[in-house]
């Protein structure tokens, strides 16, 4: 799932003309699985640390889950959907949170990536 993510992610801005070093990403959802707040074995650790190593700049939110360690550090979540969103250019939705449901992209610009069901 990681390098799917990923590369799906730098297609999009590729095709845009975009460089993916330095543009904003936002990953939503921390947790293991939908709509709780355990983040042991999230697949969200290794999506994140591989975004950070292309030289991303990162935002976090997990309305469960408010951190998430990984090999690089630990990651933590911003306090609110709307500062997770503002600014980034991406989102990369990898649960299907219930308060995730009616979250759209404004079409311009974006390039939202609604990986994971939960």
């Amino acid at each position: 799932m990681k390098m799917r993510v990923i590369d799906f992610a730098e297609r999009g801005f590729r095709k845009d003309g975009k460089r993916f070093d330095g543009v904003g990403i936002t990953v939503m959802g921390l947790a293991c699985k939908k709509d709780i707040n355990d983040p042991q074995e999230s697949p969200a650790s290794k999506i994140i640390e591989g975004l950070v190593n292309l030289g991303t700049n990162m935002w976090f939110y997990g309305p469960f889950a408010s951190s998430l360690a990984t090999k690089a550090r630990v990651f933590t979540s911003v306090g609110s959907v709307e500062k997770a969103l503002s600014g980034a250019e991406s989102a990369a939705f990898l649960l299907g949170h219930d308060m995730f449901r009616g979250i759209s992209a404004d079409g311009e610009g974006t390039y939202g990536l609604e990986v994971g069901r939960g």
